[in-house]
């Protein structure tokens, strides 16, 4: 059986992973080269034949990383659709007017006229 000390320094004398760092550093201009449509097996090959061996499926889960990590975060982003205030219709409350219990049960047992919440909508535009 081996010693710790003998298995801790093996592992201490384990070259660092230049590959991935190299990669790191080619990200972006990789993910530049892919959209404008350059093919990920191009891509592969090309590092292949500067030193760097690495699989299609790996470029592409680094890539997933990459771009995940660096995509701006949702809050900062505007959002998609603005948000309007609907307006009243006959019998419903907004949905900030819920107080209580009864007040929920009045909701779901009000009739809503189609016709006028039809109307209601084409008056917006």
């Amino acid at each position: 059986m081996p010693q710790p000390e003998t298995v801790l320094a093996a592992i201490e004398a384990m070259p660092i992973g230049d590959t991935s760092r190299q990669l790191r550093g080619l990200l972006p201009a990789i993910d530049r080269r892919i959209a404008d449509g350059v093919s990920h097996q191009e891509i592969v090959a090309l590092l292949a034949n500067h030193g760097l061996n690495i699989s299609v499926p790996t470029l592409r889960k680094r890539l997933y990383r990459w771009r995940k990590a660096n995509q701006p975060s949702a809050s900062s982003a505007a959002p998609a659709t603005p948000r309007l205030d609907p307006a009243p219709v006959h019998g419903l409350q907004p949905p900030g007017r819920i107080r209580n219990r009864a007040d929920l049960a009045n909701l779901r047992t009000t009739e809503i006229d189609l016709d006028t919440l039809a109307q209601l909508g084409k008056s917006k535009e």
